[in-house]
């Protein structure tokens, strides 16, 4: 798990085995925020350990979390160790992340510099990246994997599958209900978002209500832009 909690830092947790692994990390590491990502997957790439697993991060709080397979990652690689960054992982996500943090230099604009990423990608994938410059966005794209997004009431999700959504085992006692076909509504997301228009939108510090409405009109702005 990587958070945001609306400064540059990106607090960063991770864990090897099981989901409870990493619930004993968090409760000896408390850490909160208003914006974050996380991932239970496996490592493609490499040994199922601590430093190929994600979030992966690169420089200045370029943060990613990823679904699928890259085909040309190695020769990425390749490229971007020639620029100078330095890998920790053998994962092809990590690939993904300084790429994008390259093409941060060129814009300081994060959709901006993942859709360049995203054209130089060969393969299938379903991405989500945050950056600590711009703590309140979050960027998703996909190809040929799944992503959904789920506008709430004071709470907005993106996932791989509906279940990280829609599961009630996953919603604290606190919310009194499961999300419902209104307030949760869920985009499948496998015509708008691919690796032609990456989809961003912002989670506001001031949390009001109002907020999903601007999330609606991120969203149809997407729609109408293909």
């Amino acid at each position: 798990v990587a958070v945001l909690n609306g400064g540059s830092h990106v607090s960063r947790l991770r864990a090897v085995g099981k989901v409870a692994k990493l619930s004993e990390a968090l409760a000896a590491t408390p850490t909160s925020g208003q914006l974050g990502i996380a991932h239970t997957r496996w490592a493609t790439h490499g040994v199922p350990n601590e430093r190929n697993a994600h979030p992966h991060i690169s420089r200045d709080g370029v943060a990613i979390v990823h679904n699928g397979i890259i085909e040309n990652h190695e020769e990425l690689r390749d490229e971007l160790e020639k620029l100078g960054y330095e890998f920790t992982s053998e994962t092809d996500t990590e690939v993904i992340a300084h790429r994008i943090h390259y093409h941060l230099g060129e814009s300081k604009n994060l959709f901006a510099a993942v859709q360049k990423t995203v054209a130089e990608l060969r393969g299938a994938y379903s991405l989500a990246v945050m950056w600590g410059q711009d703590p309140d966005c979050i960027v998703l794209a996909r190809a040929g994997c799944p992503a959904l997004i789920g506008i709430g009431e004071k709470e907005n999700f993106v996932a791989s599958d509906i279940a990280g959504i829609a599961n009630p085992l996953l919603w604290p006692s606190a919310h009194g209900r499961r999300p419902s076909a209104t307030t949760a509504q869920t985009l499948l997301a496998n015509r708008k978002l691919d690796s032609r228009f990456p989809c961003s939108f912002r989670f506001h510090q001031d949390r009001r209500p109002s907020r999903s409405h601007r999330l609606n009109e991120n969203l149809r702005s997407v729609v109408a832009s293909e």
